[in-house]
């Protein structure tokens, strides 16, 4: 009998030089078996809604002296980017409490911390799951990830005097009704969006950090927007303090870059995505750009 994995893994470098932590919240990959037995969905629809491979195109992190905290559970089973208690109540039989917040724009759109539904607006569950379940699955779940990530955060400031927070996702190359904008929307100059990087429209990150990165992917030729569609959800809102000395960027790729988005296997562009993305790194955690920070 296989062993559940834990909630989230920690690759920590062999001496932490750089005051950095990468997120990959949504590339967790392991499906409970009680899970995929509640759900109408098979495996492979329910893999639509997550991050594909993300913690492997930033496996380079450790390697560079930064952190790399990744789930183990998929966005669909929760979703670690919402408030703890995002839920829609239709979804549950008995008495939620009170404070649950039932009514966010995620919610509405069937895509809180328990999810209603994955991309394509697809309905998961066969029916409906008790209060009980939900709220036992955010605290197994939902709380260790975030407490990990906090306590990662506090140590990287203590030692450094500021931290820089990137969470990493991806992002589908067609939009439609699930929440997303239509594609035309987001075309620049007839170009596909290849990276979006959001910082709660300057409220989590300086401004510096966005023109760096933004800058850089733009040397390798990616087209790159910002803010829009994705402005971050909670862990950049909720993380990014510049005022406090902690910065957070969530960085969104386009997942027709490096895989193909019907099979969900990687193509030929991952290799090259990924070696990309080292460098990104390197520049990210490099003297240059802490010197940029800790000013």
């Amino acid at each position: 009998m296989t062993m559940p994995p834990p909630v989230y893994d920690i690759e920590r470098p062999a001496a932490l030089t750089a005051p950095v932590i990468f997120s990959s919240p949504h590339s967790g990959a392991f499906y409970p078996a009680d899970f995929l037995e509640a759900s109408r969905l098979s495996p492979l629809e329910l893999r639509r809604s997550e991050d594909c491979y993300v913690d492997a195109l930033f496996a380079a992190a450790s390697k560079s002296g930064a952190t790399l905290i990744k789930a183990n559970y998929p966005r669909a089973f929760l979703d670690l980017n919402r408030e703890a208690y995002e839920l829609d109540l239709s979804m549950f039989k008995g008495h939620l409490p009170d404070f649950v917040n039932c009514s966010s724009s995620r919610v509405l759109a069937g895509l809180g911390t328990i999810p209603k539904l994955v991309s394509e607006a697809t309905p998961i569950y066969k029916t409906t799951l008790s209060a009980e379940e939900g709220m036992q699955r955010i605290k197994d779940f939902y709380f260790p990830y975030h407490l990990a990530l906090k306590e990662l955060i506090h140590d990287v400031r203590s030692r450094f005097g500021f931290c820089v927070l990137v969470d990493c996702h991806s992002m589908p190359p067609l939009f439609s009704k699930g929440g997303f904008l239509p594609d035309r929307l987001i075309r620049k100059k007839g170009k596909r969006i290849d990276f979006v990087l959001g910082d709660n429209f300057g409220k989590s990150c300086d401004h510096s950090f966005m023109t760096t990165i933004h800058q850089f992917l733009n040397d390798k030729g990616y087209s790159v927007a910002r803010n829009q569609p994705y402005a971050g959800g909670h862990i950049t809102q909720h993380y990014g303090r510049p005022r406090q000395a902690v910065h957070a960027i969530q960085l969104e790729i386009g997942r027709d870059l490096y895989m193909d988005c019907r099979s969900l296997e990687p193509h030929q562009g991952f290799a090259t995505l990924k070696t990309d993305l080292s460098e990104l790194i390197t520049l990210i955690t490099s003297q240059e750009f802490m010197q940029q920070a800790a000013e």
